[in-house]
């Protein structure tokens, strides 16, 4: 069975990433590498379905593991699609 939720070190990744915007940016604030964010991403890939990085965004954001006040206010969700696509709804 698949464990969906992400773990805590996920949800941090993803928080700094919509923060600051890149992967990159994300790594130093973290001071971990950009190999471990995207290791992190990759598992949160398989947890959530998303394909892309704004999707996981969205979709941590819609479950209520991310602070929408960090989301909302950083430029990647102007890259975000529309939540139904994060569910594959069209």
């Amino acid at each position: 069975m698949r464990q969906n939720t992400p773990t805590p070190k996920e949800i941090e990744v993803l928080q700094a990433i919509a923060v600051h915007g890149t992967i990159a940016a994300a790594a130093r604030s973290l001071y971990i590498s950009p190999h471990t964010v995207d290791a992190h991403l990759d598992h949160l890939r398989d947890k959530s379905g998303c394909r892309y990085l704004t999707q996981m965004i969205a979709w941590a954001a819609v479950n209520g593991w991310l602070r929408s006040e960090d989301v909302l206010t950083t430029e990647i969700t102007q890259r975000a699609p529309r939540l139904g696509e994060v569910h594959g709804e069209s």
